[in-house]
């Protein structure tokens, strides 16, 4: 039904065009980016690693020795063992210069895309509102341009004939016309 297909709502206001699948998209893949630049900045500092370290260790032959009492005894001993260290990163000449720089163009693109895929989404509902528009005014011609007066010369005729002044053949002839013209519409 054309009445009813004229009747949809108009597309959405500009506001809205943040919200389309491409704008977020396009958004999602600039903030991937950024944080992807803050973990360089981050990588490019100086960084220090403390470690400390444990260990008991329990060794021991198989063969005897004497004792203190002048017996014989197992040959063992008992091994605790404590080391800690700090390591130092000071990067002097690599400070991530040439990710950052290739990342900042990313962004840049990313930026660029973001902004193209925004103005797509406004030329997308502008033209969708100019077809729109243009459907309904093309609508309105047929339906009292074209419609109406096919409809009301088809019943003059009807009543011409009823009063036998026109044959069959031209009431058919004008009936089809306005099957046809009602199938276009």
């Amino acid at each position: 039904d054309l009445e009813r297909e004229a009747a949809v709502p108009d597309p959405p206001s500009l506001a809205d065009f943040d919200q389309h699948v491409a704008v977020r998209r396009a958004r999602a893949e600039t903030e991937l980016i950024t944080a992807r630049i803050e973990t360089a900045r981050a990588n490019a500092g100086w960084d220090a690693d403390v470690m400390a370290s444990y260990s008991r260790t329990v060794m021991g032959f198989r063969q005897l020795g004497i004792t203190a009492s002048g017996g014989p005894g197992p040959i063992e001993g008992t091994f605790n063992m404590l080391g800690g260290g700090v390591t130092l990163n000071w990067p002097l000449r690599n400070r991530n210069q040439g990710e950052i720089a290739a990342l900042d163009a990313e962004l840049r693109a990313a930026r660029a895309l973001e902004q193209r895929a925004r103005l797509s989404v406004v030329a997308d509902i502008d033209a969708a509102r100019v077809r729109l528009t243009r459907a309904r005014e093309a609508l309105a011609i047929v339906r009292t341009g074209v419609r109406d007066p096919a409809r009301r010369a088809l019943e003059v005729l009807r009543e011409a004939y009823q009063l036998g002044r026109t044959p069959l053949l031209d009431v058919l002839a004008e009936q089809r016309r306005v099957l046809e013209i009602e199938h276009e519409y």
